[in-house]
């Protein structure tokens, strides 16, 4: 798995803590500490480390191969009943944190650093480096952007083999102006990207394309200004930006006809927000109802 970057942590000082609630938190202990809180089986296990299970003779029937699975499968139960395991399936999700972390400038550990460093350059596709939306998914605008900036956020050199590489196919794409609305609506809050290229979100955040509110300019955001995009950043007309997807990313291409039938159930479903609202007295069924319901006229 270490194709890409050499860096990596002791294995062996990680230790996984799991509460009552099911919530999994990995923590690096210092070396002293290792002595009194040795590594489960579960630990290993998910951290790729050499581990001690039962021993299972070979199955002869379907039935004990299933046997010899469950009996494996409980090996992995914490001691509080749940079964940890790795959140593999959206990539993007360990970049935003990585951003907004960034953002709120909270320090980042160096455990954390050298990991995630390794975890995103290893998963990145062996076809054009780029990233998807999952670890199997083929490499999209949105993927790569976000993955190339927590990259760059957390020390990895642009002149890396491993950032040539996913910054070309980012640039075969486009480059960074043709992301998906969430991910502009990240990139306006990094300072990367301007208000001015987003379509209004749903309301609850329209208040943040009125504030514009965006990360302080530093040395690295005026680097990445420069290696997101094909043209100079002070060039890029950001209304004209607003509906610019790359083909890569865009799952059903508008057409008028879907735009219409957009249109349509739009205006069936604030039908049933106005009926809900006056069946129920505006009580509804939870107040949740009225959160997500805000309609303004």
């Amino acid at each position: 798995m270490d194709n890409n970057c050499t860096e990596r942590t002791d294995l062996t000082r990680w230790r996984l803590n799991v509460d009552d609630s099911g919530r999994q938190t990995w923590h690096y202990l210092d070396e002293d500490e290792t002595k009194n809180y040795p590594q489960s089986f579960v630990e290993k296990y998910w951290i790729g480390l050499p581990f001690q299970s039962k021993t299972f003779e070979k199955p002869k029937t379907a039935f004990e191969a299933a046997q010899n699975g469950f009996e494996f499968f409980k090996q992995l139960q914490t001691s509080n009943g749940y079964w940890a395991c790795e959140s593999s399936g959206l990539t993007f999700l360990t970049p935003l944190l990585i951003i907004t972390m960034y953002i709120t400038q909270i320090p980042i550990p160096e455990s954390w650093r050298i990991e995630t460093i390794r975890y995103l350059t290893n998963k990145a596709s062996p076809i054009d480096g780029g990233w998807g939306l999952h670890i199997e998914h083929h490499s999209t605008v949105f993927g790569t952007t976000l993955s190339y900036i927590a990259l760059r956020i957390l020390g990895l050199d642009p002149d890396h083999p491993v950032m040539i590489k996913s910054r070309t196919t980012l640039h075969k794409f486009g480059g960074a102006i043709g992301i998906s609305p969430w991910g502009k609506f990240w990139l306006a809050c990094l300072n990367v990207y301007d208000w001015d290229g987003l379509n209004p979100f749903p309301p609850e955040l329209w208040i943040l394309l009125w504030r514009r509110i965006s990360a302080e300019i530093t040395p690295l955001i005026e680097r990445l200004r420069q290696e997101l995009y094909i043209q100079p950043f002070e060039t890029i007309n950001w209304s004209k930006a607003r509906n610019n997807i790359a083909m890569v990313d865009l799952s059903v291409p508008h057409t008028k006809l879907l735009n219409l039938c957009n249109y349509i159930a739009i205006q069936e479903c604030y039908e049933l927000i106005k009926l809900d609202d006056e069946n129920t007295d505006y009580l509804n069924i939870g107040p949740v109802n009225l959160n997500l319901y805000i309609v303004y006229i």
